[in-house]
């Protein structure tokens, strides 16, 4: 019996540290960024339910500064965010202290099936739902924030 339940713990262990691991992986790609180079400070996530809705927080707190790699990449630009994004900070309370004070990169997705352009911003607010990625990497502190808001 002492087996079973040591079993059945250590299944479950692996399976939690297993999911944990692959979602971290999976931000990563999306973002193009090694975050195993980094440590993760937080990481919670509310999807869940018939339709998936929720959002996911993750704060990674890097010991080399990742800002070249940023600048070289497309897909993150250097800040200040847009009006818009400024906004949905605001709206969403995404940022618990708010941005104005980061120094350095944002990426954004928006993956609403609405969306004509995914890194075009424009048309955030021109929805009754939202589905879209952000995430601040703050050079000063070399930290990034994601913030991923499905409804």
């Amino acid at each position: 019996m002492k087996k079973k339940i040591l079993c059945v713990l250590l299944i479950t262990l692996l399976l939690v540290l297993g999911n944990y691991r692959g979602s971290r992986d999976r931000v990563g790609r999306d973002l193009q960024i090694n975050l195993r180079a980094g440590t993760v400070l937080e990481d919670k996530d509310t999807h869940g339910g018939f339709h998936g809705d929720g959002d996911r927080w993750m704060v990674v707190k890097f010991e080399k500064d990742i800002s070249k790699q940023l600048e070289e990449n497309d897909d993150w630009k250097e800040m200040p965010l847009t009006e818009n994004l400024e906004a949905a900070v605001h709206k969403f309370a995404l940022f618990p202290d708010g941005v104005e004070a980061f120094e350095g990169y944002y990426y954004f997705r928006d993956y609403h099936s609405q969306s004509t352009d995914p890194t075009d911003d424009s048309e955030l607010f021109a929805r009754y739902s939202y589905n879209f990625v952000l995430a601040i990497y703050d050079s000063q502190t070399r930290t990034l924030y994601y913030s991923e808001t499905d409804t």
